[in-house]
């Protein structure tokens, strides 16, 4: 499959990048996660304020924490994924870094993101790991903004692991360059055979051949990682010890075939992206009826995965009975052990309901059309009470 490309080394994906994208210069970096981390580090003096999502990747969290800097979390707005602007606002103070979230590819509005502007962060991560790269957006970047973009499983550019920074200051590129580099050669070197084995493993485990039986592999194969800690759940953190890293992921290094396949996603973006685009639609068009779909509408398209809402009484049997029709759901994402659950009641209920279903070259149009129909009638059996922050469903 990855015979006829070329396998560019990390230098020249970087340059590869910087040129798509139309950014001063991009950082291959071993994780999103390493990147949030380096990052807070290179832009912030030690016990900066760093804001975040409370409803995210557990590992953005993880990330933030990590760093030594204090840290707020704050809750998604009711019908949406993500905070608001006069919450971020209130939240802010001078100099501190924003870590803006924009889960299943959903682009935040400019709009949104120029209400911002004049907090004047001293950092503002657009944290675009699921989407992928737009080259008119990020000419756009304001010189503090720094967009990821992920490699790993599951995500719009998937090729096992890994991801890029795109700066638009080529000095704080520089910085982190040199902190990512400085982390490798600490960190052990990487098994890339077993890297491959496992990307490998990964992709028939979302087969459709195995989907009924994946989560019994997946539990056999890797055991779920405990949720990481927090000093003070629930509240801002106090600076503290400079964790480097938690586990291997954070010192991930592409294989051969890997950079291979990067440098694939990369020539075939453009098409990718209008293929989700377009299967994204269809989802809406299907969905939007049975008042599932909150927070996508036609100006905010995922590009990873498509998000349904459901209560949370109902969220097991309807995944349930897509699997035994062979398609595999997500629960991205589930609430992060960092935060207590009492203080972010809107981020635990969107966890709680959260359904993700498949979008990308592996499902075409007319599975689609047959998954919605299945989901229509999945939801007409299933006892529906109206949970405390889904959409008022009533079948």
């Amino acid at each position: 499959m990855l015979a006829p490309w070329p396998a560019p080394g990390i230098a020249a994906l970087e340059r590869g990048y910087a040129e798509h994208c139309g950014v001063a210069d991009a950082v291959v970096v071993p994780a999103v996660r390493s990147a949030i981390l380096l990052l807070l580090r290179a832009a912030l003096p030690a016990g900066g304020l760093a804001i975040g999502p409370a409803f995210t990747c557990l590992v953005v969290h993880e990330a933030m924490l990590a760093s030594g800097m204090r840290t707020k979390f704050l809750e998604p707005e009711p019908k949406r994924f993500t905070p608001t602007a006069t919450a971020i606002r209130a939240a802010a103070e001078p100099g501190c870094a924003l870590v803006l979230s924009e889960l299943y590819g959903i682009e935040l509005d400019e709009n949104f993101l120029r209400s911002l502007d004049d907090l004047s962060p001293a950092l503002r991560i657009l944290d675009s790991a699921m989407g992928i790269p737009r080259a008119e957006r990020l000419r756009e970047m304001r010189p503090t903004d720094v967009a990821l973009v992920s490699f790993g499983m599951g995500k719009s550019q998937c090729a096992g692991g890994g991801g890029v920074a795109l700066f638009a200051d080529s000095a704080l590129a520089a910085r982190v360059r040199g902190a990512r580099d400085a982390m490798l050669a600490e960190s052990a070197a990487p098994s890339l055979l077993k890297s491959d084995l496992k990307f490998l493993a990964g992709l028939a485990l979302r087969s459709r051949a195995l989907v009924k039986h994946a989560r019994t592999l997946r539990a056999n194969i890797a055991p779920v990682p405990a949720p990481l800690a927090s000093g003070t759940p629930g509240a801002a953190s106090a600076p503290g010890a400079q964790r480097t890293w938690l586990s291997p992921e954070w010192t991930y290094q592409l294989s051969r075939a890997q950079r291979r396949l990067v440098a694939r996603n990369l020539a075939n973006a453009v098409r990718s992206a209008k293929l989700r685009r377009e299967q994204a639609e269809v989802y809406l068009r299907c969905l939007a009826p049975l008042r599932i779909t909150p927070g996508v509408d036609e100006r905010s398209l995922p590009q990873s995965h498509f998000p349904i809402r459901v209560p949370a009484e109902s969220r097991a049997a309807l995944r349930a009975s897509l699997r035994a029709q062979g398609f595999e759901t997500g629960d991205e994402f589930p609430i992060s052990g960092a935060l207590r659950e009492r203080d972010y009641p809107l981020a635990l209920a969107t966890s709680q309901e959260i359904v993700t279903l498949p979008l990308g070259e592996h499902v075409s149009t007319r599975e689609i059309e047959r998954l919605c129909g299945i989901i229509a009638a999945a939801l007409r059996q299933i006892p529906m009470k109206v949970g405390s922050g889904s959409a008022q469903t009533a079948l």
